[in-house]
């Protein structure tokens, strides 16, 4: 959503000939009324026929979102999602935010921190464990600086299983499998264009989200 002033004519031909290929999905798709907000308007129409394309060829897509949770949440309401997985990267909605989009079926990617506040720590815990992936952002820190190197990354992996994993209360070595399996989910996704099939993701992430407020980014 950051650069749609800048996107030239005949974008979506070539977006639907890219995801038209095995191993493509759609992403970092969205909506920002914070970056780039005076074109908000245009924004909300490319991402609604980016994500009818994504749709259209079953395939994955991930979400960014900034103070924009209505007319997202409607805009997925609106349309048929044809049973393809999407995720909300670094998701930071309300917990009525999390459970309308659970029920459309999304899974939601968290890049979690020690210092986080008590009230996202609420929501990362309300999260369905079988829609629930992780995030380092990496090389970019909280600060926005861009921190490179291989051994950090690696420090910044453990560590985010580690607290992700004392916050849900399970272990790391579980929480690492939950992570890779549904991760898997979009990777097979851009190979087969199968996903979950999305009556039965409503039903199970609604059921989930209610169930697993006490209990226990795939893309790294």
């Amino acid at each position: 959503p950051w650069y749609v002033e800048k996107i030239e004519e005949g974008w979506d031909v070539r977006l639907r000939d890219y995801c038209a290929r095995p191993g493509a999905g759609v992403g970092e798709i969205g909506l920002d009324k914070i970056h780039n907000g005076a074109f908000f308007d245009r924004q909300t129409e490319i991402f609604s026929r980016q994500v009818d394309i994504a749709c259209s060829l079953r395939k994955p897509f991930a979400v960014h979102c900034v103070k924009a949770w209505d007319v997202l949440i409607e805009s997925l309401r609106s349309r048929d999602l044809c049973g393809g997985p999407f995720m909300i990267h670094a998701f930071s909605g309300t917990q009525e935010d999390l459970h309308a989009l659970a029920d459309r079926g999304a899974y939601f990617s968290f890049r979690i921190v020690r210092n986080m506040s008590e009230q996202k720590r609420r929501i990362f815990m309300q999260v369905p464990v079988d829609r629930l992936l992780l995030e380092t952002d990496f090389p970019y820190l909280a600060t926005g600086e861009k921190e490179p190197g291989q051994e950090l990354y690696f420090s910044y992996l453990q560590e985010l299983y580690k607290t992700a994993a004392e916050i849900r209360g399970m272990g790391a070595d579980r929480l690492q499998e939950v992570i890779w399996e549904n991760g898997t989910v979009f990777v097979r996704c851009t190979i087969t264009g199968e996903g979950e099939d999305q009556k039965t993701a409503r039903k199970r992430g609604h059921r989930r989200a209610i169930a697993t407020g006490s209990s226990c980014r795939a893309f790294l």
